[in-house]
């Protein structure tokens, strides 16, 4: 091969490369950059998740709060090593952040037995809640939502 076609080939993958929407997967991601994990979760988001509901759309009366009051709960979830998550049948039985700063994240169970989800993944849930259900308040930005698995259990985040 001439050096010249070896030239037209780099050329042409690179011009390929740049084609690419790279910033469309920045932005996905742009909630987990901070963390340092962003393959782990982008590799297990897509698993089970059944959807995300809004509180200005659930008609359940839950109250919006700052995302940044939501900051403990969620490092929580994705920081605690070898963090253990049992929720019995039938109920919310895991709570993050207790109301301290105004917020709770539970999580709850639909199914007849107990189950011990994985925190890491727990915590993806919550990007999606954020993701999709912020808003600004009084200039603030603010979320609560609801996120939902298809092993049948689900997210809360909502003010106190």
């Amino acid at each position: 091969m001439t050096p010249f076609k070896y030239i037209f080939a780099f050329l042409s993958l690179a011009l390929i490369a740049l084609a690419t929407p790279i910033a469309e997967k920045a932005e996905v991601l742009s909630d987990l950059q901070s963390d340092g994990y962003n393959t782990t979760l982008s590799s297990l988001a897509p698993r089970n998740k059944d959807g995300v509901h809004c509180c200005k759309d659930n008609g359940r009366g839950w109250k919006y709060a700052p995302v940044k009051n939501f900051d403990r709960a969620r490092n929580d979830l994705f920081f605690t090593p070898n963090l253990k998550i049992k929720i019995g049948p039938r109920g919310c039985g895991a709570t993050f952040g207790g109301c301290d700063a105004g917020t709770v994240v539970e999580i709850c169970n639909d199914n007849n037995y107990a189950i011990s989800p994985d925190a890491k993944y727990l915590y993806s849930y919550t990007v999606d809640i954020v993701r999709q259900c912020t808003m600004t308040i009084g200039g603030v930005p603010q979320v609560c939502g609801q996120n939902f698995d298809t092993d049948k259990y689900n997210i809360i985040m909502r003010g106190c």
